[in-house]
């Protein structure tokens, strides 16, 4: 169980690159005091923020399930809720074809009808059930792309892809291309590398590692040959090509009457499973794409409601976006930032970095200076992080700017206080010229994305790194089906005082970091105000407080830090 610091790190995880609302908190005068000494403040930090006071009365409104009131005499739970946690609050029940899930009767929203369907939804019900299968698999929905392992017009072809496309010559492919598999024992890398050639014995690439592993052993064993065609072509030639095969050996009569057929099958099924898993998660280049699309498009479909008309039509028109564009906006997004310079973004799969900068720049997915007349201060101050010492020396030189230090941050110091009305131009001019152009992720994009992930997630750890854990199989999830019938904000005030609530957790935070004791004390006195003036929602359910922003600002109350971080905000 987490407790003091660390429970409020944990509910803010990843910290936000600019909070939308932080100059209006900042904005709110700021007590001498919040009736509270220096000792008291130690005291209930000290006691695990139990208080000597009568506790709160029942009807009191800051009085929450959740032990939401600082004032109450039971301990906090501090625990996080995990996103497979938060979608079954009852004790698992078992039945005979897995486990079943159920939580209390609650209305069905009419709000879950969307056109992003992407998990199969039963007929209406009066419960959130959920049927967990045995194995391991991604929570993601598998309705989301359209998935064919096998041919319908024959049971025994798959599609799968060729990659290594970097060890071809051959780069124009044409659509219908007669393709087959060979063996490539010669591989020391991989000793079950199956390669892919064409109809002139000319290397193409090679299957998926996680097929060829599966599929090598038939192939030796039982002398298989595999024939089949291209059935696509992407614009990128160091993509991904997929392709149809089948095994004509398989499709004659008698095959299934074989003396070894016994024998065969499992290992085939395990083929089938590997191509099936495959399709899920296309290759690596543009994996994360599709696991943003998974996030951006599952929250449109079950958090419609939540979002304005014009929120809406902006995140929907990003799948409209090119491969490029999508690509880039994702790979710019899950860096750190906030400034990039385009000479410095080079990816492999994104053919046209500028094109796609210039298309997101015009669809307000990105921003970007280019012109000396856009830097102002807080922007200069944001790209110059981006000079290397050498070019802030340089800058430095030519404007006769001295530095008491040669360390960058002692540069970038330097620089920032030569700046004012009168060499704003010219100090922009000479900065753009080093860095070219720079781009970030805009204002609208970053705010939206961050709601997005924290709908999807339902907590501040998770972020789409944690599809990468999942796909390398590191972590592993059971498969369900849920049939959504209370959802955790029921409407848009309580989710934008939720992400209120967690502005404030973060600046606590950094303020505890920087050792603000007055935006500490700001900090307090907005939390205080808030749970007080907070009514509870007797239909909301209980399990749901801790996505409620009294309950946020119970973790910035003063019994929610240590007994050092009290002190040390308040040794003077």
């Amino acid at each position: 169980m987490l407790t003091g610091r660390e429970s409020l790190l944990r509910l803010i995880g990843k910290r936000r690159r600019s909070l939308p609302n932080r100059h209006l908190l900042l904005s709110i005068p700021t007590p001498d005091s919040l009736n509270l000494e220096v000792d008291d403040l130690i005291s209930v930090a000290g006691d695990g923020g139990r208080s000597s006071e009568n506790q709160a009365p029942l009807d009191d409104p800051s009085k929450f399930s959740d032990d939401l009131s600082p004032s109450t005499r039971k301990k906090r739970r501090l625990t996080q809720t995990t996103l497979l946690q938060s979608s079954f609050w009852s004790v698992p029940k078992r039945s005979e074809n897995g486990l079943v899930i159920c939580t209390q009767q609650q209305p069905v929203l009419d709000s879950e009808v969307s056109e992003f369907n992407l998990v199969q939804r039963s007929e209406p019900s009066d419960s959130i059930c959920c049927k967990v299968d045995d194995g391991s698999c991604s929570p993601r929905n598998e309705e989301i792309l359209e998935t064919v392992t096998l041919d319908e017009t024959n049971g025994d072809a798959i599609h799968t892809f060729i990659v290594g496309r970097k060890f071809s010559d051959v780069l124009n492919l044409e659509v219908g291309g007669n393709i087959c598999l060979l063996r490539h024992h010669e591989n020391i890398k991989d000793r079950n590398a199956i390669k892919v050639v064409s109809a002139d014995s000319e290397l193409l690439g090679y299957i998926p590692k996680d097929i060829s592993q599966c599929l090598s052993p038939l192939i030796d064993e039982y002398d298989l040959n595999f024939e089949g065609t291209i059935t696509s072509v992407p614009k990128n030639s160091s993509e991904a090509v997929p392709i149809k095969v089948v095994c004509h050996k398989m499709t004659s009569d008698g095959w299934k009457e074989c003396e070894f057929y016994e024998d065969f099958k499992p290992i085939w099924d395990k083929v089938l499973q590997a191509v099936e898993h495959q399709m899920h998660f296309p290759h690596k280049t543009t994996r994360y794409q599709l696991n943003f699309n998974v996030v951006l498009q599952e929250v449109l479909r079950s958090c419609s409601h939540l979002l304005t008309a014009d929120e809406r039509a902006f995140l929907e028109s990003f799948p409209s976006l090119s491969k490029d564009s999508q690509r880039l906006f994702v790979r710019l997004y899950t860096r750190k930032g906030p400034w990039f310079r385009l000479s410095n973004i080079s990816y492999h799969e994104v053919s046209d970095s500028l094109q796609a900068l210039k298309d997101l720049t015009v669809r307000g997915f990105m921003s970007s200076v280019k012109d000396a007349d856009e830097l102002d201060f807080q922007k200069m101050k944001e790209i110059i992080e981006l000079l290397n010492v050498t070019e802030l020396r340089d800058i430095l030189s030519m404007n006769k700017v001295f530095s008491r230090g040669s360390r960058k941050r002692d540069l970038i110091n330097s620089l920032s206080s030569c700046y004012n009305d009168g060499t704003r131009i010219h100090l922009a001019t000479m900065i753009l010229e080093k860095t070219g152009l720079c781009a970030k992720i805009s204002s609208t994009a970053d705010s939206l994305i961050w709601r997005i992930e924290r709908l999807f997630f339902l907590n501040g750890e998770q972020d789409l790194s944690s599809f990468v854990l999942l796909d390398l199989g590191i972590i592993k999830y059971p498969s369900y089906k849920c049939i959504e019938s209370e959802q955790i904000f029921s409407n848009r005030t309580k989710l934008l005082a939720y992400e209120e609530a967690i502005e404030v957790a973060q600046l606590m935070d950094e303020s505890l970091d920087s050792e603000d004791s007055r935006t500490v004390l700001k900090c307090i006195m907005i939390s205080e105000t808030r749970i007080f003036s907070s009514s509870l929602d007797s239909a909301h359910h209980a399990a749901f407080n801790c996505f409620t922003a009294p309950w946020v600002y119970s973790k910035v109350q003063p019994s929610s830090l240590s007994t050092e971080a009290v002190a040390q905000l308040f040794q003077l």
